[in-house]
Parts: C-alpha cells; structure tokens; sequence
C-alpha cells in the first residue's frame, strides 16, 4: 500500500513539473510516469511523453495536432512500447491517425468465453508489432467519413507444454499475420477531446481481413462506440459510453473482443470472444475554485458489459460489473488535459491505473 501512494504522489508531482505551455505559439508539452498495478502484470513504470500543438493559420476550434509516445516495463518483465501521431489538414477538413505498437508480452490464456475463470489459466509468451491507420474527410458539419487499414504480426514464442494453446485448437496460438481494411463513419459533437463538458460522440466502423490483403486469417469486424457528455453544472459532468462489437467467421484469439480492455477492474485477457457489449456511466467533477485546487477533480464510474460467442448467448444474468473511483489533476487547465489515477473493483478483483486522459 506505501508503494501506491509513493506512486501516486511522484505520478502527480513528476507529472506536473514536467508540463510546459507556450500560449502565445499554442503548444503543449506534457510528460509523466505510468504507474499502475493488476494481477496479471504486477506493478508497472515507464513513462510518455504529449506533444500538442496548432499549426499557423488553423482555426482555434479544430484540435490540436498530437503526437504521443509511450513505454512501459511491468514487473513480470512484460514490454510494450506505443507511438499515437495525429494530424490535422485543410482546418480539420482532413485527420490522420496512427496506433503503432510493438509489445513483448508474458500473459495468461484463461480460455475463450463469459465465464472464464480466474484462478484458471496457462502462461504463454507472445512478440507483436500492430500499425493501424486511419485516415478520415469531413463531409458535413461534425460528421466524417474514413477509411482504415491494420496490420499486426504475432509470434508465439513461449507456452506451456501439452496446454490447450500448443494443441493448436485455439486460433492464433501459432504465429501469424493479419492485413485488413476498413471504413468509418463518425459524428463528434464535443466540445473538447481530452474532457467535453458537452456533446456527442458516434463512430462506427467496419475492418474485413482477408487472405487476398496478406492476412492469414479471413474475418470481419464490427463496432459501434457511442458517448454522450452531460454538463450538470461548472466543471461537473456525466459521461456515458456504449459500445458494441460483433466478429464475423473466426479471428484468432487475441483479435478477439477484450472485456478488459475497457472495464477497469479486469485482466486484459480474462473475458475474451467474438461479440462483447458494454455500457458505463462516469461522473467527474472539479469542486473547488481556487487558483491551485481547481486543478484537483475525481470521479465516480460503473462498468457493465459481456462478451459472447453467438449473438442468442447475451443475457442480462451473464452481465458482469465493475465500480471504482479516480482523481484527476489539470495540468493544463484551459482544456483540461488530466492526468488519471482509477481503482477498479468487482469481487475479488482490483487495479489500479495512471494515465494522461480519459478513458473516454
């Protein structure tokens, strides 16, 4: 326990002497330490750097350029490295977005499926590089239409001997590539990337991966993301979030949908399948005024969601939940770019996570 507060208070004061702000060219540079704990890791450190800023002649009202890269080294000699450009052209007429990520990645398969258990699993190794791209057109108003390509590589370098992954029953526990492309369809109404007081958010979007693209698995995917922010009043607002994902023929297991990548409180790889459903609800608020204080917020949030194999499997007893709380910091307080610390819980599972942003 003196290990997380340790974490928390060099996470926020390292944070904060690290962020820089030039008004007057309208560039951000922020950097912090990543902190976070979860069984299936251990503890985490690395670190990330952001750097925003606005090129000459953009309007104010269209986001910042970004660049962000980020490490991270966990206890149980886990290594992922991430590196997120994002562009605007023509006063946002135009966005590109790229996710390059290469990690090295001890984890556990608890098998394929909504009642995996925990306390049941097998240890595998896996190296992976993935590229996604997305380039997208404003065509009306707040609406924009893209198109996506992914690429990932995936090599399975170690697992355990005689277990399920080295049967070769489970798709993808061997190596493999998969080259896929897409297109999207997204309505951004918000008034702010990194924190909306107010606004909508849709984004659907569709990736086929196929054979004729390099890929060696043949799939489809589908997924809607729907977020609606609610100002209550000043710098108090609730945030909901929906999203659902449906897979189409059979994609290799860590293509999957992750449960855990979205509710707080799990593994990663604990609830994984095909088709996943989730709907969560976040109240942040920022209660004082002053010049220091106003910087410090929290947040309250419940997770619901379910992942299934056929579409007739989703039932409301299957559903599973998270609840937590976090503290923000501003450390840029115009936009309100915050660092994040969360604790999530459900039954005897808990993590704990720092980041920049939020989680939605």
């Amino acid at each position: 326990m003196k290990k997380i507060y340790l974490g928390i208070i060099l996470f926020l004061i390292t944070s904060f002497l690290l962020a820089e702000e030039d008004i007057e060219n309208d560039r951000q540079l922020a950097g912090s330490p990543i902190f976070s704990y979860a069984k299936e890791t251990g503890f985490t450190y690395g670190g990330m750097l952001l750097y925003r800023f606005r090129p000459e002649n953009m309007n104010i009202n269209v986001p910042k350029n970004s660049l962000k890269l980020q490490a991270a080294y966990t206890q149980k000699k886990q290594f992922q490295t991430l590196f997120e450009p994002e562009f605007r052209f023509q006063n946002g007429l135009y966005r590109l977005y790229s996710n390059i990520k290469y990690q090295n990645w001890p984890s556990s398969f608890y098998g394929i499926g909504n009642d995996s258990d925990e306390g049941k699993y097998e240890k595998y190794t896996a190296e992976s590089l993935s590229i996604e791209v997305d380039i997208s057109k404003r065509i009306r108003n707040n609406w924009f239409l893209g198109f996506i390509y992914e690429f990932k590589y995936f090599n399975m370098t170690k697992s355990e001997i005689d277990g399920v992954l080295q049967s070769e029953e489970i798709p993808g526990s061997g190596n493999y590539t998969i080259s896929g492309i897409g297109f999207s369809i997204t309505r951004d109404s918000r008034n702010n990337v990194f924190f909306p007081l107010a606004g909508k958010y849709f984004k659907f979007h569709i990736k086929c991966f196929d054979s004729s693209f390099g890929s060696d698995y043949n799939f489809i995917e589908y997924e809607l993301d729907s977020r609606t922010y609610i100002n209550i009043s000043g710098v108090h607002v609730l945030a909901f979030q929906n999203i659902l994902c449906f897979i189409d023929k059979n994609p290799p297991f860590d293509s999957m949908a992750h449960l855990g990548d979205e509710i707080r409180a799990f593994e990663p790889d604990l609830f994984i399948d095909k088709h996943m459903f989730i709907t969560r609800v976040e109240y942040r608020f920022f209660p004082w005024k002053s010049n220091f204080l106003n910087r410090l917020g929290f947040a309250e949030f419940l997770e619901i969601g379910q992942v299934a194999h056929e579409l007739k499997d989703f039932g409301i007893s299957e559903l599973k939940f998270c609840y937590g709380c976090g503290l923000r910091f501003s450390l840029f307080q115009h936009d309100r770019l915050n660092l994040r610390v969360d604790i999530g819980f459900w039954k005897d599972l808990n993590s704990l996570t720092f980041n920049i942003g939020e989680a939605f």
